[in-house]
């Protein structure tokens, strides 16, 4: 029985796209075409971004990660107002599309406010309510220019303004790009994505035996499966949370990704067993029949994302699983984020 497409839907996310409007007239500085040109030139000619990052675990241990993040194939399109292109970073890679009439908000993050790399490193982040891009870059200088393009080009492709979309530059004093709401009372933002950040990482590996019924009267398949979580990044300028996925089915080799959650896409968060979750995600694959029995007991936190996609988390402490829900759903609050339908 093939199992593990299913279990790796943990991660999965989808959006739907719309055609974006024509662009508008460029009335005063450059033109669309000559600033997709520039982004497009601009992106495509960074090639392999090496570098280390320096993270402390939750015991405040530190630990170095090399990484290579790399952009490829980048075409802006004027016509079409999106600019897509192939990012890849060590171990995972895909194609990636944003529609710039979509685009929220735009920052440029100085290494002071990410996680420490060498050599450090400014991020570029341009996200949308159901999909985004980040890019790296070393000149803090041309990161910065690349960021002005993409706010000229999305207030053009009929997007925000773009003081509106053009939410911070580097060196700046810091703000949150969905702009976050103050804190009026509870945790910070910064706090409150620390714990987050704290939590995850200290959670490591889950580990768990999984009996899969199909309904026939057939043997169930019996899974040992090997879930975790590492190098998570809570970044609250940033209102996202960046990390390493995997998971291993009966001893065999690992399969993940990195990931990142940006709070504003997360609608509605949940706390639910594992042997519920995976039946829902078997209902949902149209295997409504299949029964699944956990053990130990497994809480699974899942976030619910605009657009039909999710992200989730797994712990052996329920109560853990209730206070990282509490602090998710502050974040999402703090950024913007939840179900903005009125009934």
């Amino acid at each position: 029985m093939r199992v593990l497409c299913l279990l790796m839907t943990l991660t999965l996310t989808c959006a739907a796209q719309d055609m974006p409007p024509p662009p508008k007239a460029a009335d005063e500085g450059s033109s669309l075409a000559d600033t997709m040109k520039f982004i497009q030139d601009t992106l495509g000619e960074q090639g392999k971004v090496n570098y280390i990052m320096h993270l402390q675990d939750g015991k405040g241990r530190d630990k170095t990660y090399s990484h290579t993040d790399e952009v490829s194939n980048v075409m802006a399109s004027a016509p079409a107002c999106t600019v897509d292109y192939h990012w890849r970073s060590n171990i995972y890679g895909e194609n990636r599309l944003i529609p710039l009439k979509d685009v929220r908000n735009i920052a440029v993050m100085p290494p002071s406010m990410q996680w420490r790399t060498d050599p450090p490193l400014f991020g570029l982040f341009v996200n949308g309510p159901n999909n985004g891009g980040s890019f790296e870059f070393f000149d803090g200088a041309l990161a910065n220019r690349v960021a002005k393009a993409f706010a000229h080009a999305v207030e053009l492709c009929g997007g925000e303004t773009y003081e509106q979309a053009f939410a911070m530059q580097s060196g700046t004093a810091p703000s949150t790009p969905m702009p976050a709401k103050p804190a009026a009372e509870g945790a910070s933002l910064v706090d409150t994505m620390k714990f987050i950040q704290d939590k995850l990482n200290e959670s490591g590996q889950v580990h768990f035996a999984a009996s899969i019924a199909d309904g026939t009267g057939a043997d169930p398949a019996n899974l040992s499966i090997v879930e975790a979580w590492a190098n998570v990044a809570a970044i609250a300028a940033a209102c996202r949370i960046s990390y390493h996925t995997s998971l291993a089915e009966n001893g065999g080799a690992a399969v993940g990704e990195d990931a990142t959650l940006a709070a504003w896409e997360i609608e509605k968060i949940e706390v639910l067993p594992m042997d519920q979750f995976f039946a829902l995600a078997a209902a949902k694959a149209g295997r409504p029949q299949w029964t699944v029995q956990v053990q130990p007991p497994v809480s699974v936190l899942r976030t619910q994302l605009h657009g039909g996609g999710f992200a989730a988390f797994a712990f052996y402490d329920a109560d853990l699983a209730d206070r990282m829900a509490k602090a998710m759903v502050h974040a999402v609050e703090l950024c913007g984020g939840g179900n903005k339908e009125p009934f």
